[in-house]
């Protein structure tokens, strides 16, 4: 018979809070996204289980606490507190990010599509940005990516001109997984993030996906399930914060989602 071994706990943080995050453009949220005194000089920004309200003293994990960078503006660090985890999370975790990959990175001009963007380049990976308009394609060329294309184009044919994408970020919930198929490649994998109830766009056969051998995940997370995935894209934030930095700062307004963006 094998005797399982407990894993240790992990080291507790009492933080008391100083702001909450009241909006992340609908986006729904695994927790209460906060940012906090951990201690004299230092504050935090981080996700809580429990109701978070400025003033509160709480206590949460360490390891899924990061610190915010001297004159980081509050509003962008409570949106990189749960941007930051969805992005890695659904590209690293689920995905299984890899150089020498290309990544089709959707509304690649919001704050989540640039931090997906930032996060791809830095792992050696090609990026081609999906956006609405050639300033959304500026911003996130200078995120990184090396191609972008427009909505408003024949987009997934472009995409396929340029290569292609073994990764398909899809941050509208499944909105754009079917007309990605055809620029998607083989064994590709489409990461729909905030997909509670099924694609928000066409809905997908399994059919479709078995013609291009290629698979659908709903790329959403939670606190206390995915922890140790919270705690490694929390390590793995700081080699990525001058190319962070250059985004600054992050506002929730263009994370909406349009069904312009279809075909």
């Amino acid at each position: 018979m094998t005797i399982g071994i407990a894993p240790m706990p992990s080291p507790r943080l009492r933080v008391r809070v100083q702001a909450c995050l009241g909006d992340a453009g609908g986006l729904r949220l695994p927790g209460v996204a906060f940012i906090g005194s951990a201690g004299p000089g230092r504050r935090v920004a981080a996700l809580a289980t429990q109701a978070a309200a400025p003033g509160a003293d709480i206590e949460i994990d360490a390891g899924q606490a990061w610190t915010v960078a001297d004159g980081l503006d509050e509003q962008s660090a409570l949106l990189l507190a749960v941007l930051w985890p969805s992005a890695w999370i659904a590209l690293v975790e689920i995905g299984g990010l890899r150089a020498g990959q290309q990544v089709l990175v959707h509304e690649a001009d919001t704050p989540l599509g640039l931090l997906a963007t930032v996060l791809a380049r830095q792992a050696d990976a090609s990026v081609i940005a999906a956006a609405r308009t050639a300033g959304g394609i500026a911003a996130a060329l200078r995120a990184g990516a090396a191609e972008g294309v427009l909505y408003g184009d024949p987009w997934p044919e472009l995409a396929r001109e340029h290569g292609g994408a073994d990764l398909v970020f899809d941050p509208g919930a499944g909105r754009y997984a079917v007309a990605s198929l055809p620029c998607a490649r083989r064994r590709a994998r489409m990461l729909a993030l905030d997909m509670h109830d099924g694609p928000a766009g066409p809905p997908i056969g399994a059919a479709q996906l078995l013609r291009r051998q290629t698979s659908l995940a709903a790329a959403g997370w939670d606190l206390v399930r995915d922890a140790p995935a919270l705690q490694r894209a929390c390590r793995a934030l700081p080699p990525h914060w001058p190319r962070i930095a250059a985004l600054l700062p992050l506002r929730p307004l263009s994370l909406s989602t349009s069904q312009e963006a279809l075909p």
